[in-house]
């Protein structure tokens, strides 16, 4: 009997204490939850195009440095008279569709509706990094893609800067659509011209990056146009980069390259010296990417790295 009272005393003492520490467990879960719900909705608010977008707290911010995101609003698209994008879209906006589709079912990555996917997913990651290593990214940089198309290039850096924040703009609705999927939390992805987002701030981007689209321009003034609204869109001190660029040196003739872009290193370094951007670097694409050499060696393939340095007597007002 002495026994049987013991035991029921103690199993009394046991329930009495759960019961009083279950108060405080869900306290703090209720905080937990809370922090959350703060969280989510200092986040970019990301919906269709035109959408608002806000500005996180530093405190609630994905970025260590204390940084916020950039606060801007999509604005009205409106084709160059230059632009001639009719069979761009026929081609690939039911691809690009099926893309999305599929990618929402985690069947797909934005690279299966880019023109780089047959590098692979492997080489393509590795792309990405060297470009991070080559700027200098960091942890909590807002980081802007001229040309995003479905955001491969955003999506794979994510992955390695999580904390960081990104946006883009691109002329293909479709594929945007595919970029919004796959970066949910970051945007605004705008319709626009690569020569011409004014509703972007002016000196607002840490990194500003071009991939595989300066080859689709016309003609070099149309190059130039986009190199200015890059560098325009950078705060002072930021990096510039485009990649995949034709080295018209390395044009062979009599073959057919599809209307594409030709430029040379010198070009490049006199646009960017006419805009003032400095520490301009130069690199042949097979010599620093890894993946199929008919991607990086075709036609002399280069990467240009830049600076927007004002104190060096940037010409960008």
């Amino acid at each position: 009997m002495l026994l049987l009272f013991i035991a029921s005393v103690l199993h009394f003492t046991v329930y009495k204490h759960d019961e009083q520490t279950l108060p405080s467990v869900m306290h703090l879960r209720q905080q937990f939850n809370t922090t959350k719900k703060n969280v989510k909705i200092n986040t970019i608010e990301n919906t269709q195009e035109g959408r608002n977008t806000t500005v996180r707290n530093a405190e609630h911010s994905s970025s260590e440095h204390g940084q916020t995101e950039v606060e801007y609003k999509c604005g009205k698209y409106r084709p160059l008279k230059t632009e001639n994008h009719n069979g761009f879209h026929q081609t690939y906006s039911k691809t690009n569709k099926n893309t999305a589709n599929l990618f929402q079912k985690g069947k797909k990555s934005p690279l299966d509706c880019s023109g780089m996917r047959r590098m692979g997913e492997g080489n393509y990651k590795n792309f990405v990094v060297v470009v991070a290593k080559m700027t200098g990214m960091k942890s909590g940089d807002n980081i802007f893609e001229a040309g995003a198309g479905c955001g491969a290039f955003s999506y794979f850096l994510k992955r390695t800067l999580p904390k960081s924040h990104f946006y883009g703009v691109d002329y293909v609705q479709s594929m945007l659509n595919v970029a919004r999927l796959a970066l949910p939390n970051d945007g605004p992805f705008c319709q626009a011209d690569i020569r011409n987002y004014n509703f972007v701030p002016s000196n607002s981007m840490d990194h500003v990056v071009s991939v595989a689209v300066f080859e689709y321009l016309p003609d070099n003034n149309a190059a130039l146009q986009a190199l200015k609204e890059m560098a325009r869109v950078a705060k002072d001190g930021a990096t510039i980069t485009t990649v995949m660029n034709n080295d018209k040196n390395a044009k062979v003739k009599g073959q057919s390259y599809r209307n594409k872009l030709f430029q040379t290193h010198d070009w490049w370094q006199d646009a960017a010296k006419s805009l003032g951007l400095t520490d301009v670097r130069i690199f042949l694409e097979k010599d620093i990417y890894t993946g199929p050499s008919d991607v990086w060696a075709a036609v002399g393939r280069f990467s240009v790295f830049m600076k927007k340095n004002t104190r060096r007597g940037n010409r960008l007002k």
